[in-house]
């Protein structure tokens, strides 16, 4: 079976055992992985660009998150294991994750990334395969979001080798939606079998909006790894999807506006 972590800070103990429930009652055995502290790097610092022990562009928390997610990784690659499925414990689980995960040697040959939870979609999506009683897809425009997702190990070794050289300037969320930045080949799952952001509050505290430093041709790599990604045929039919749920949100706004006045 597929080894499972759950990320969860030390002092987290109620999230703890709501996440313990879920899993003891779809038969699913997990190794709890304790989260770093942004405020408590120590050699996990060595992944950061840090000024007087904080990072110029994300908070501490945020620093604790990826911190975590790169610890999870290097796990699985001195495990040996040649996929984990990483969950965070603010996530409600389906009765569809066993079947799914019992299927893991059935994914595509070179996949690294499987999205199980993000936050909703709003691009089109191709589909790609049938598996565990779902759809594995590919995105027109991969969701932010990456509260549990399956790795698989030469994925892990891609994204550490990246982060290794990398500047870590943004979430890791935000960079997980940009796999073009470290080669991953990346998939996801609909409908999705975990939810994630499942309770209300952070346990990392919130996360403030500021402008992020973004490269001014992050559009134009967005759009050719999405063609590349999805074919001409698939990149065609889901950029037609896209402009016509654009279009029609537009017609809709125009008629609300036009009864309204």
């Amino acid at each position: 079976m597929t080894p499972i972590f759950l990320i969860n800070l030390d002092r987290d103990t109620e999230r703890l055992g709501l996440m313990d429930a879920q899993f003891a009652r779809l038969g699913l055995a997990y190794e709890r992985f304790s989260a770093v502290r942004g405020d408590a790097l120590g050699a996990a610092a060595r992944w950061f660009h840090l000024v007087d022990g904080v990072s110029p562009t994300l908070t501490r928390g945020e620093v604790g998150c990826y911190a975590s997610h790169l610890g999870v990784m290097e796990r699985l690659v001195e495990s040996g294991a040649p996929a984990a499925l990483v969950c965070e414990d603010d996530c409600r689980l389906s009765e569809r994750l066993p079947g799914l995960l019992a299927e893991v040697d059935g994914l595509p040959a070179g996949w690294d990334l499987v999205r199980l939870a993000t936050l909703p979609v709003k691009q089109a999506v191709v589909r790609a395969a049938c598996i565990g009683g779902g759809a594995l897809v590919k995105y027109s425009r991969i969701p932010v979001g990456a509260g549990a997702y399956l790795i698989s190990r030469r994925g892990a070794e891609k994204y550490l080798a990246w982060a290794a050289k990398a500047p870590l300037v943004h979430p890791y969320d935000e960079d997980f939606a940009r796999p073009w930045i470290c080669g991953l080949s990346t998939y996801g799952f609909a409908p999705t079998p975990i939810r994630q952001n499942h309770l209300a509050v952070s346990s990392i505290g919130d996360r403030p909006w500021r402008p992020r430093n973004r490269h001014r041709l992050e559009p134009f790599e967005r759009a050719a790894h999405a063609l590349a990604d999805l074919g001409l045929l698939g990149w065609l039919a889901a950029s037609a999807s896209n402009v016509r749920a654009r279009l029609s949100r537009t017609h809709r706004r125009r008629i609300t506006a036009r009864v309204g006045a």
